[in-house]
């Protein structure tokens, strides 16, 4: 990727000319590619309405392989039927994450999916989450270095999802898919995503909460593979309990379609291949929890560290396009040391009419 200008911090429209070259430049390849990987993902179980009365459930797993739900539908998660002594099917026992998915997509009620530590290696490619799902999955890892058809860790399209305590390491797409309709946030608790062909978090047309650590390393990683860390339509919200890692990609380390907005006890984007942290369309702010300490170390990329806008040679969908207007995009970070050093651009740049304003409030 060619250098910019020397490093620096930077304002106001008569930088539009100084981001040519600089930023995304990868992004909408990345989008198209993308798009056809998950293309061929397995289809999604048909919906169940859920009873508006009924007690919600839980699912443990309590197994390492892959297998599919034995009687999909009966409210029961296993790969197992028990039968007792006329030979009566009475039961199902050893559930797996793929049969505790099948289920809770097929069955009314269910609200949780449960496990102890374990690493589950998949053979094919999980079904996509439907419904309302809280996933507490305590150090789990979900493998998919073995599989040949192309897949995302997971795929979900449910428009209250919680995903808690899950590692997710080498999928040909993305780590964490997650495609609901505008409006509706993903939440993520202790999640780490590394070593994908695609992002390592992904989330369209969404916006995302996070709490605990949030790691996402080496994604874009393989030949043909070009993403970055996070990629994220809508805001990105981390309370004032999280920790956002974003480091080594072939790719930006976090984008933002639009605002970005972080309270967090720590944020490090490093070593990726485009900016460390951007938003296209919106603006950045940074902010340090209440009465809590915070770090902010951007370093080591090769685009610009913090970036507001997006490169002009960048293809913006017709319904995206700003026009002539110029857009008000400011970096805003209050509260807390700032390092942002080494990049293979400038050091802070709002591009458009935007303004940089460090640790003094706007």
């Amino acid at each position: 990727m060619g250098k910019l200008y020397k490093p620096g911090i930077a304002s106001a429209t008569v930088l539009v000319v100084l981001v040519l070259g600089v930023a995304l430049w990868a992004v909408s390849a990345y989008g198209e590619s993308i798009s056809l990987v998950h293309a061929k993902e397995q289809p999604a179980i048909p919906l169940y309405l859920q009873s508006s009365n009924q007690e919600t459930k839980s699912f443990v797993v309590d197994s390492d392989g892959d297998e599919d739900d034995v009687r999909l539908g009966d409210g029961q998660c296993g790969t197992n039927l028990v039968e007792d002594a006329a030979r009566n099917a009475v039961r199902t026992e050893v559930c797996t994450l793929r049969a505790a998915i099948q289920e809770a997509d097929a069955s009314t009620g269910v609200g949780k999916i449960t496990s102890d530590s374990r690493t589950i290696q998949l053979t094919r490619p999980l079904p996509v989450i439907e419904l309302p799902l809280e996933l507490n999955l305590k150090k789990v890892t979900l493998d998919g270095s073995r599989l040949t058809a192309p897949a995302s860790g997971l795929h979900i399209r449910s428009k209250q999802t919680k995903i808690r305590g899950l590692t997710i390491l080498g999928f040909s797409g993305d780590g964490i898919l997650y495609e609901r309709p505008a409006g509706a946030p993903l939440t993520l608790v202790n999640v780490e995503s590394g070593n994908n062909c695609g992002w390592g978090v992904r989330a369209p047309q969404n916006a995302l909460v996070v709490h605990g650590d949030i790691r996402t390393s080496n994604n874009g990683a393989g030949e043909g593979c070009e993403a970055g860390g996070l990629f994220i339509q809508g805001t990105i919200t981390d309370s004032s309990d999280g920790f956002l890692e974003t480091i080594g990609y072939n790719g930006p380390g976090l984008v933002a379609h639009d605002d970005i907005s972080i309270s967090l006890l720590g944020f490090e984007s490093s070593d990726n291949k485009g900016p460390g942290l951007q938003s296209l369309f919106g603006s950045i702010a940074i902010t340090r929890p209440n009465e809590g300490s915070s770090s902010l170390n951007v370093k080591g990329n090769e685009g610009p560290g913090i970036f507001t806008g997006l490169d002009l040679d960048f293809d913006v969908a017709r319904d995206d396009d700003p026009g002539d207007e110029p857009l008000v995009q400011n970096i805003i970070v209050l509260g807390m040391p700032i390092i942002v050093e080494n990049n293979g651009s400038w050091g802070i740049l709002a591009s458009g009419v935007g303004d940089v304003f460090l640790n003094v409030s706007p």
